[in-house]
Parts: C-alpha cells; sequence; structure tokens
C-alpha cells in the first residue's frame, strides 16, 4: 500500500463495508454491511452500486449465501440480497484512518469477498440485471 492514506482503495468490486442506513422503524441510521457490487466502470467519483448484506434467512433465490463469510471479516453466517442494489455516495462510508493489526485501514472497512463468493454474487447480479 502507498505510504499516504487513500481509503478510495479500499471501495472496490468485492469489498465489504459497515455504513449507516436509514432504519425506517427505528427512525434512525442503523450501521448495516455491504458489499461493492458495481465494478470500476459502473462505480465513479461519488456513488457505489452496492447490495445489502443480511444475517437473516433467504428470501429468494437472490439472497446468495456466503460460504466463506469468517475470512471475509464477518461475525455471522450472511446472505447477500443481490435483488436490492442502491448507490451509495462514497462520501456515506466511515473513511476515518484506524489502526487495524498494525495497518492503517478506513474506519468502516471489514474486508473482502472470497473469489468463489463475488463470483456467486455478481452472477445472481447479472441474472437479475
Amino acid at each position: 500500500m502507498p505510504d499516504t492514506f487513500n481509503p478510495t482503495l479500499w471501495m472496490i468490486q468485492g469489498h465489504i463495508w459497515v455504513t449507516p442506513v436509514w432504519n425506517n422503524t427505528e427512525n434512525r441510521n442503523t450501521p448495516r454491511p455491504i458489499v461493492i457490487v458495481g465494478n470500476e466502470q459502473a462505480n465513479n467519483t461519488l456513488a457505489l452500486i452496492v447490495n445489502f448484506i443480511t444475517k437473516q434467512e433467504p428470501r429468494d433465490q437472490f439472497d446468495i449465501p456466503l460460504d466463506y463469510w469468517q475470512e471475509a471479516g464477518l461475525t455471522v453466517a450472511s446472505f447477500v440480497r443481490t435483488a436490492k442494489p442502491f448507490t451509495l455516495l462514497r462520501k456515506d462510508l466511515r473513511q476515518q484512518p484506524t489502526d487495524r493489526n498494525g495497518m492503517s485501514v478506513p474506519r468502516g472497512y471489514v474486508g473482502e469477498l472470497h473469489p468463489h463468493d463475488l463470483n456467486k454474487v455478481i452472477t445472481a447480479c447479472k441474472h437479475i440485471y
């Protein structure tokens, strides 16, 4: 990694973040895990295409189970809701640097999907759109 801290290096397809998302039930922002599904051509300098990650059981064939959820930095077995893409502004991610295991990373950064899981998620996205 470069000497200077640059949070955009962690904003690429397959990377997982926790970000505040408005919760209508509780009338407040709630931290939710998301995965970036847009590629470098789809994402731009202002926004990212993302899907929610949930621990709830799948609703349909488009809720994709993550086989390598622990390796991705998640704490419970999880699913990606590929039927619910949305655009997230880059500025809404918690980008302040924090030290994690001797490395400076963005505060909201969780990890990266295993290539096997990323392939399953992108394939499901392609079947929808």
